[in-house]
């Protein structure tokens, strides 16, 4: 009798052990990351700051890190606010955020909108030597895409629109003297930015932009350096 209880009992333990092991661990949940937009906005040669993430740790916290090679862009190990300095390119610039902690890690992408506009002074010359430019004329691209430009002393007064192109990396600008017929056009090379300043130029050409695929002549180059205005 007492070999038959005792045998029993090595059962049930045996019987216990196998339902303990074989029991599912429940998961813990993944974290979560984001931002207020995944598509953040910034002014053409001015530094720029997110705010603070969203983030649920599931526990301590963790650190912050940018897991992508972005010139420009930093982020803050503790609170993920991202920041970019004033050299930051034109365009889309694509960053990946990544948060890490003892329960695991999450990863997301966040984009950078670099809008262009601004005030410029410079001018447009018929030689294509970059260091020859008339320093006349005052040009700006406004943000709804407008252009005014005013030259010199006759107060002559251009308007028209710029946009940037399908790679979002060159501005063109259509517009025409107010009083004189006959567009001009121009179309940006490079877009220039320096710890010391920022500058566009390119080359202009008399008429509007042709059909893609056309071929353009161009009569000559320009050059017009960002106006920075002390706050």
């Amino acid at each position: 009798m007492k070999n038959l209880i005792f045998l029993l009992t090595i059962a049930w333990i045996f019987s216990a052990c196998s339902k303990n092991e074989t029991q599912p661990q429940p998961e813990s949940e993944p974290l979560t990351l984001s931002y207020d937009s995944t598509t953040l906005v910034g002014s053409f040669y001015q530094q720029g700051i997110s705010g603070s993430p969203e983030i649920n740790w599931q526990g301590d916290s963790g650190i912050f890190k940018i897991v992508t090679s972005t010139e420009h862009i930093t982020i803050d190990s503790s609170t993920g606010v991202i920041s970019w300095d004033k050299q930051l390119p034109v365009g889309l610039n694509s960053v990946g955020v990544a948060a890490t902690n003892s329960s695991g890690d999450v990863q997301i992408t966040v984009e950078i909108l670099n809008q262009f506009g601004g005030e410029f002074r410079g001018g447009l010359s018929k030689e294509f030597d970059p260091d020859v430019f008339p320093n006349k004329m005052v040009v700006v691209f406004l943000k709804e895409s407008k252009f005014t430009s005013s030259a010199g002393f006759n107060e002559a007064i251009g308007v028209g629109k710029w946009w940037l192109d399908e790679e979002m990396s060159n501005v063109k600008v259509t517009y025409n003297i107010v009083g004189i017929e006959g567009k001009t056009s121009l179309q940006t090379e490079n877009i220039v930015l320096e710890k010391s300043g920022a500058y566009i130029e390119g080359f202009w050409f008399k008429g509007e932009f042709p059909s893609p695929g056309s071929i353009i002549s161009p009569e000559g180059s320009f050059r017009f350096n960002l106006i920075i205005k002390k706050e």
